[in-house]
């Protein structure tokens, strides 16, 4: 893939706002800000005996903010999180919630183990997926929807151009090939 976050920014309707490295660094900055405001006030206002609360008040209005961003979507949703974050970075407070359980695997998951991928024994047949059991006929193979692409051409990637009347309107430039599109298969 040419631009992976691309990838998720043409599909925010699927996805919501996935944050991208720029919204964590940008998030990451908040955060030590967020961090010195607090620190600033009880060193020059004195610590009041409510400050977790009046910091849990203040993040949960930072997070019920009513204009949604990917930066935004970065911010840990708790303070206990803030906190965690402040400490070990906030990519990787989100990576245990990126992490599955086993039980979550076996309720949601697909095992695909009964493939592997090899060269043909059939002369001119290239790469493909094999069996490794026996699959009885009219089970499922995979559980990987298949998309029909007719024309290998669907896959090509354009650069983009405008005409200067309407600056904000963009179209294919179909003479720009830049490149082909990756299409993959994924299962979890």
């Amino acid at each position: 893939m040419e631009n992976p976050q691309h990838w998720f920014q043409s599909r925010e309707i699927q996805f919501g706002l996935i944050p991208m490295s720029m919204n964590y660094n940008f998030a990451a900055q908040f955060l030590k800000k967020f961090s010195n405001l607090h620190a600033f006030r009880s060193r020059w206002l004195g610590t009041p005996s409510n400050l977790d609360e009046i910091r849990s008040d203040f993040w949960k209005m930072i997070g019920n903010f009513p204009y949604n961003s990917r930066s935004l979507a970065a911010l840990p949703k708790t303070i206990e999180t803030v906190d965690k974050a402040l400490e070990i970075g906030i990519q990787e407070t989100e990576l245990k919630s990126s992490i599955r359980s086993m039980d979550w695997l076996r309720e949601n998951g697909k095992c695909i183990d009964n493939l592997r991928p090899g060269i043909s024994t059939v002369a001119q047949a290239g790469r493909g997926a094999f069996a490794t059991r026996f699959i009885p006929k009219g089970k499922r193979i995979a559980p990987s929807p298949l998309i029909h692409i007719p024309s290998k051409d669907t896959l090509l990637m354009y650069g983009v151009a405008n005409e200067q009347e309407y600056a904000s309107v963009y179209y294919r430039n179909s003479s720009d090939i830049r490149g082909r599109q990756l299409l993959l298969n994924y299962c979890f």
